[in-house]
């Protein structure tokens, strides 16, 4: 028969691996978890950025129209492969269709900002 002193030390020596591995799976899980919260912080910001430039741009050509010369799609290419990177073909129609929105001299922020809505959004 064992000694009580040893059984206890024998248990705890077949449990501590998993306890430990256990811990270890947390641990990873937890930095996976942070990795993707900053992960999609980043990619919000670079997406809130573009629309912000997008904004004061298509605001700035129907503000004013005199100061700027209009836009047409080659003015956009830049900014179209840079859309196609950060959101979907969605938006890159969107910017094709700018140059016709701006001639309409009439700010329509619903028209604008439907399309990236889906984009910007914190929480899915």
């Amino acid at each position: 028969m064992l000694k009580p002193e040893k059984d206890i030390i024998d248990i705890i020596a077949a449990f501590a691996p998993v306890i430990i591995s256990l811990g270890v799976a947390y641990i990873a899980f937890q930095q996976w978890r942070t990795a993707e919260k900053k992960r999609r912080q980043d990619l919000f910001d670079k997406r809130y950025d573009f629309y912000r430039r997008i904004w004061q741009t298509y605001e700035r050509q129907i503000m004013h129209p005199n100061s700027y010369p209009p836009l047409d799609e080659i003015d956009i290419l830049d900014l179209v492969h840079e859309a196609e990177f950060l959101f979907g073909s969605d938006i890159v129609k969107h910017l094709f269709e700018m140059p016709r929105n701006v001639e309409k001299q009439c700010i329509d922020y619903d028209w604008f900002s439907k399309p990236f809505q889906k984009y910007l959004a914190l929480e899915k």
